[in-house]
């Protein structure tokens, strides 16, 4: 009887688990459809991917960067491209070439639906990897964004210099730290550098060919 009563409080207990574990989960749904749209940092590059609808919301990440376009008159962003590339070192000859001019057909084909023409100093192409870089204002960004051969877009603003913050996350000064002993920390491997070199190099004890070996 104690067992089957222990069996019994046992699945009702893991019925109310489940349901709350279910009530949370449809709340915290419910909670994501009605936030309203991602607000991007003001020295946060914005990224947009086509694919996202929250991105196209109103006032949504789509509406801040055609906003900063309108406002600095033109952006520079990075265009991840619809197109999947193999590794160029697991290709053929002719195969890499062929992928490659398949990269440069596609840069052209947005590049002329966004700003009218192929060439020009304000549009980079990236040979090996699916993605171009531009200059774009509000009307030609809004093309972009509709693009379906368009992946990503992210803004290109410039970063300061990060050595302040890689240094230290690499342990940079631990390199030219002292050892315990101060200079004499260095003793036992100068030591050994001696020796190797003696050996090597000695002119008694070097042969014809500089081997050691008389």
């Amino acid at each position: 009887m104690t067992a089957i009563m222990l069996r019994d409080g046992l699945r009702c207990s893991a019925r109310i688990i489940l349901g709350l574990a279910a009530g949370l989960m449809a709340a915290n749904m419910s909670l994501a459809q009605n936030a309203g749209p991602q607000l991007a940092e003001p020295d946060v590059p914005i990224t947009i991917f086509t694919d996202d609808a929250a991105a196209h919301q109103r006032g949504g990440l789509a509406d801040q960067l055609l906003q900063r376009a309108r406002d600095q008159g033109q952006v520079r962003v990075i265009v991840g491209l619809r197109l999947s590339m193999a590794m160029e070192h697991a290709l053929s000859p002719a195969a890499a070439a062929q992928q490659r001019q398949a990269l440069r057909t596609i840069q052209d084909s947005v590049a002329t639906r966004v700003l009218g023409r192929v060439t020009g100093t304000d549009v980079v192409r990236f040979a090996p990897i699916p993605y171009m870089s531009i200059f774009v204002n509000a009307g030609q960004l809004a093309r972009l964004i509709a693009d379906p051969a368009v992946v990503s877009i992210q803004e290109d603003i410039p970063s300061p210099p990060l050595l302040a913050d890689s240094i230290p996350l690499v342990h940079g000064f631990l390199l030219f730290q002292m050892p315990l002993l101060g200079y004499a920390g260095y003793l036992p491997f100068g030591i050994v550098c001696i020796a190797v070199a003696d050996f090597v190099y000695a002119p008694d004890r070097a042969g014809p060919t500089g081997t050691g070996v008389k």
